[in-house]
Protein backbone atom coordinates (compact mmCIF):
# COMPACT_ATOMS: atom_id res chain seq x y z
CA UNK A 1 0.00 0.00 0.00
CA UNK A 2 1.37 3.48 -0.94
CA UNK A 3 1.92 6.37 1.44
CA UNK A 4 -1.09 8.15 -0.06
CA UNK A 5 -3.40 5.19 0.56
CA UNK A 6 -1.98 4.70 4.05
CA UNK A 7 -2.67 8.34 4.91
CA UNK A 8 -6.24 8.12 3.69
CA UNK A 9 -6.84 4.84 5.50
CA UNK A 10 -5.40 6.17 8.74
CA UNK A 11 -7.57 9.29 8.57
CA UNK A 12 -10.71 7.25 7.94
CA UNK A 13 -9.87 4.96 10.83
CA UNK A 14 -9.38 7.97 13.07
CA UNK A 15 -12.89 9.16 12.24
CA UNK A 16 -11.70 12.63 11.18
CA UNK A 17 -12.50 14.56 8.04
CA UNK A 18 -9.88 16.13 5.78
CA UNK A 19 -10.85 19.54 7.12
CA UNK A 20 -10.28 18.47 10.72
CA UNK A 21 -6.87 16.95 10.02
CA UNK A 22 -5.81 19.89 7.85
CA UNK A 23 -6.70 22.30 10.65
CA UNK A 24 -4.66 20.31 13.18
CA UNK A 25 -1.50 20.33 11.06
CA UNK A 26 -1.96 23.88 9.72
CA UNK A 27 -2.49 23.21 6.01
CA UNK A 28 -5.41 23.55 3.62
CA UNK A 29 -7.84 20.73 2.93
CA UNK A 30 -6.61 20.70 -0.69
CA UNK A 31 -3.06 20.11 0.49
CA UNK A 32 -4.14 17.13 2.55
CA UNK A 33 -6.24 15.86 -0.35
CA UNK A 34 -3.15 16.02 -2.55
CA UNK A 35 -1.24 13.92 -0.01
CA UNK A 36 -3.98 11.30 0.07
CA UNK A 37 -4.36 11.18 -3.71
CA UNK A 38 -0.61 10.90 -4.32
CA UNK A 39 -0.37 14.14 -6.32
CA UNK A 40 2.14 15.47 -3.80
CA UNK A 41 4.14 13.80 -1.05
CA UNK A 42 4.53 15.19 2.48
CA UNK A 43 8.02 15.91 3.74
CA UNK A 44 9.52 14.31 6.84
CA UNK A 45 8.25 17.00 9.22
CA UNK A 46 4.72 16.70 7.84
CA UNK A 47 4.89 12.89 8.08
CA UNK A 48 5.87 13.24 11.73
CA UNK A 49 2.88 15.50 12.43
CA UNK A 50 0.46 13.20 10.64
CA UNK A 51 1.89 10.18 12.43
CA UNK A 52 1.30 11.84 15.80
CA UNK A 53 -2.29 12.72 14.91
CA UNK A 54 -3.06 9.19 13.78
CA UNK A 55 -1.34 7.54 16.75
CA UNK A 56 1.37 5.76 14.80
CA UNK A 57 4.95 6.36 13.66
CA UNK A 58 6.53 7.39 10.36
CA UNK A 59 7.26 3.77 9.44
CA UNK A 60 3.59 3.04 9.98
CA UNK A 61 2.62 5.76 7.50
CA UNK A 62 5.21 4.69 4.94
CA UNK A 63 4.81 0.93 5.11
CA UNK A 64 1.35 0.58 6.59
CA UNK A 65 2.57 -1.84 9.26
CA UNK A 66 1.10 0.01 12.20
CA UNK A 67 -1.13 -1.06 15.06
CA UNK A 68 -4.27 0.53 13.63
CA UNK A 69 -4.04 -1.19 10.25
CA UNK A 70 -3.17 -4.49 11.90
CA UNK A 71 -6.26 -4.19 14.09
CA UNK A 72 -8.38 -3.51 11.03
CA UNK A 73 -7.01 -6.61 9.32
CA UNK A 74 -7.76 -8.65 12.45
CA UNK A 75 -11.38 -7.52 12.42
CA UNK A 76 -11.68 -8.28 8.71
CA UNK A 77 -10.33 -11.78 9.28
CA UNK A 78 -12.79 -12.32 12.12
CA UNK A 79 -15.65 -11.09 9.90
CA UNK A 80 -14.62 -13.47 7.13
CA UNK A 81 -14.49 -16.38 9.57
CA UNK A 82 -18.01 -15.60 10.82
CA UNK A 83 -19.25 -15.32 7.24
CA UNK A 84 -17.59 -18.61 6.24
CA UNK A 85 -18.90 -20.53 9.25
CA UNK A 86 -22.47 -19.34 8.81
CA UNK A 87 -22.39 -20.06 5.09
CA UNK A 88 -21.06 -23.61 5.51
CA UNK A 89 -23.41 -24.40 8.40
CA UNK A 90 -26.41 -23.10 6.45
CA UNK A 91 -25.50 -25.32 3.51
CA UNK A 92 -25.20 -28.36 5.79
CA UNK A 93 -28.46 -27.58 7.61
CA UNK A 94 -30.42 -27.06 4.39
CA UNK A 95 -28.91 -30.20 2.86
CA UNK A 96 -29.97 -32.30 5.84
CA UNK A 97 -33.60 -31.18 5.64
CA UNK A 98 -33.65 -31.47 1.87
CA UNK A 99 -32.19 -34.99 1.98
CA UNK A 100 -34.75 -36.12 4.56
CA UNK A 101 -37.61 -34.94 2.36
CA UNK A 102 -36.11 -36.05 -0.94
CA UNK A 103 -34.78 -39.50 -0.13
CA UNK A 104 -36.66 -40.57 3.01
CA UNK A 105 -40.24 -39.51 2.42
CA UNK A 106 -42.92 -41.87 3.75
CA UNK A 107 -46.60 -42.27 3.02
CA UNK A 108 -49.35 -41.87 5.58
CA UNK A 109 -51.03 -44.86 7.23
CA UNK A 110 -49.58 -48.03 8.65
CA UNK A 111 -45.89 -48.45 7.96
CA UNK A 112 -44.30 -51.53 6.50
CA UNK A 113 -41.02 -52.87 7.86
CA UNK A 114 -39.12 -51.16 5.06
CA UNK A 115 -40.90 -47.86 5.67
CA UNK A 116 -40.14 -48.13 9.40
CA UNK A 117 -36.43 -48.26 8.56
CA UNK A 118 -36.87 -45.27 6.25
CA UNK A 119 -38.70 -43.42 9.03
CA UNK A 120 -35.81 -44.01 11.44
CA UNK A 121 -33.36 -42.63 8.90
CA UNK A 122 -35.60 -39.63 8.32
CA UNK A 123 -35.87 -38.94 12.03
CA UNK A 124 -32.08 -39.05 12.38
CA UNK A 125 -31.69 -36.53 9.56
CA UNK A 126 -34.34 -34.18 10.91
CA UNK A 127 -32.81 -34.40 14.37
CA UNK A 128 -29.42 -33.54 12.88
CA UNK A 129 -31.05 -30.65 11.01
CA UNK A 130 -32.57 -29.26 14.22
CA UNK A 131 -29.23 -29.58 15.99
CA UNK A 132 -27.48 -27.81 13.13
CA UNK A 133 -29.98 -24.95 13.25
CA UNK A 134 -29.28 -24.52 16.97
CA UNK A 135 -25.55 -24.43 16.22
CA UNK A 136 -26.11 -21.81 13.51
CA UNK A 137 -28.02 -19.53 15.88
CA UNK A 138 -25.35 -19.94 18.56
CA UNK A 139 -22.49 -19.27 16.14
CA UNK A 140 -24.34 -16.23 14.78
CA UNK A 141 -24.90 -14.74 18.23
CA UNK A 142 -21.36 -15.39 19.45
CA UNK A 143 -19.84 -14.31 16.16
CA UNK A 144 -21.70 -11.01 15.91
CA UNK A 145 -21.07 -10.21 19.57
CA UNK A 146 -17.37 -10.96 19.07
CA UNK A 147 -17.20 -8.58 16.11
CA UNK A 148 -18.91 -5.80 18.04
CA UNK A 149 -16.63 -6.34 21.04
CA UNK A 150 -13.54 -6.33 18.80
CA UNK A 151 -14.60 -3.06 17.19
CA UNK A 152 -15.16 -1.49 20.60
CA UNK A 153 -12.09 -2.93 22.31
CA UNK A 154 -9.63 -2.21 19.51
CA UNK A 155 -11.22 1.18 18.81
CA UNK A 156 -10.88 0.44 15.13
CA UNK A 157 -13.15 2.41 12.82
CA UNK A 158 -14.57 0.63 9.80
CA UNK A 159 -16.38 2.62 7.13
CA UNK A 160 -20.17 2.54 7.42
CA UNK A 161 -20.56 1.45 3.80
CA UNK A 162 -18.19 -1.46 4.48
CA UNK A 163 -20.30 -2.60 7.43
CA UNK A 164 -23.54 -2.31 5.45
CA UNK A 165 -22.00 -4.16 2.50
CA UNK A 166 -20.84 -7.00 4.76
CA UNK A 167 -24.25 -7.32 6.42
CA UNK A 168 -26.05 -7.24 3.06
CA UNK A 169 -23.79 -9.85 1.47
CA UNK A 170 -24.08 -12.17 4.47
CA UNK A 171 -27.88 -11.84 4.57
CA UNK A 172 -28.19 -12.40 0.82
CA UNK A 173 -25.90 -15.44 0.93
CA UNK A 174 -27.85 -17.17 3.69
CA UNK A 175 -31.21 -16.45 2.06
CA UNK A 176 -30.10 -17.62 -1.38
CA UNK A 177 -28.68 -20.88 0.00
CA UNK A 178 -31.90 -21.60 1.89
CA UNK A 179 -34.08 -20.76 -1.11
CA UNK A 180 -32.05 -22.93 -3.49
CA UNK A 181 -32.79 -25.95 -1.33
CA UNK A 182 -36.33 -24.85 -0.48
CA UNK A 183 -37.61 -24.45 -4.04
CA UNK A 184 -36.50 -27.99 -4.93
CA UNK A 185 -37.90 -29.64 -1.81
CA UNK A 186 -40.67 -32.10 -2.76
CA UNK A 187 -42.51 -31.79 0.56
CA UNK A 188 -41.73 -28.57 2.45
CA UNK A 189 -42.36 -25.04 1.26
CA UNK A 190 -39.31 -22.74 0.90
CA UNK A 191 -40.41 -20.79 3.98
CA UNK A 192 -39.40 -23.75 6.15
CA UNK A 193 -35.81 -23.20 5.06
CA UNK A 194 -35.91 -19.46 5.73
CA UNK A 195 -36.73 -19.43 9.43
CA UNK A 196 -33.17 -19.87 10.71
CA UNK A 197 -31.52 -17.48 8.19
CA UNK A 198 -34.11 -14.84 9.10
CA UNK A 199 -33.39 -15.29 12.82
CA UNK A 200 -29.68 -14.92 12.06
CA UNK A 201 -30.30 -11.74 10.09
CA UNK A 202 -32.48 -10.29 12.85
CA UNK A 203 -29.72 -10.89 15.42
CA UNK A 204 -27.19 -9.30 13.11
CA UNK A 205 -29.37 -6.22 12.52
CA UNK A 206 -30.09 -5.76 16.23
CA UNK A 207 -26.40 -5.90 17.17
CA UNK A 208 -25.53 -3.70 14.19
CA UNK A 209 -27.99 -1.03 15.35
CA UNK A 210 -26.63 -1.21 18.91
CA UNK A 211 -23.07 -0.87 17.61
CA UNK A 212 -23.95 2.15 15.46
CA UNK A 213 -25.78 3.79 18.37
CA UNK A 214 -22.75 3.36 20.64
CA UNK A 215 -20.44 4.78 17.96
CA UNK A 216 -22.65 7.83 17.51
CA UNK A 217 -22.72 8.45 21.27
CA UNK A 218 -18.93 8.20 21.48
CA UNK A 219 -18.53 10.55 18.53
CA UNK A 220 -20.89 13.08 20.11
CA UNK A 221 -18.97 12.95 23.40
CA UNK A 222 -15.71 13.63 21.58
CA UNK A 223 -17.26 16.62 19.81
CA UNK A 224 -18.55 18.00 23.13
CA UNK A 225 -15.17 17.53 24.80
Amino acid sequence: MSIAKNLRQLRLLSGMTQEQVAEKIGVTRQTLSNYESGRTRPDVDMLAQLSAIYGTDIDGVIYGENRTLKMQRSIKIAAIIVYGLLTVLTVVSSALLWSANRFYSISTGQLSAEEAVILQSRMKLTAAWETMDSIILTVALLGFVALVVLLAALKCRILMKTKVFYAAVLAATLLVIALLFGITDPQFAPVNYLFTPIFVIVRMVVLFVVHIAVELLQKRRKQIN
